[in-house]
């Protein structure tokens, strides 16, 4: 079963695609640390990124993790 969840950002589009493709912006407030890889930047696409343990999560090692961008 493949596990499913989303989140909404309240703003203006401009503002939200760039805090969700620009990799510096998005390390900084969702999963700190974590490498990210999209390779489109185009709604549709897919990316993934690898949650880190950390003080903020009950990790013992990587989780590698899928997104796909809607907007």
């Amino acid at each position: 079963m493949e596990d499913k969840s989303s989140i909404l950002i309240d703003g203006d589009k401009k503002t939200i695609w760039n805090a969700i493709t620009d990799a510096h912006k998005l390390s900084q407030w969702y999963v700190p640390g974590s490498p990210w890889k999209i390779t489109k930047l185009s709604v549709g696409e897919k990316g993934t990124f690898t949650l880190m343990p950390s003080r903020h999560n009950n990790l013992s090692e990587m989780l590698p993790m899928t997104f796909t961008i809607k907007l």
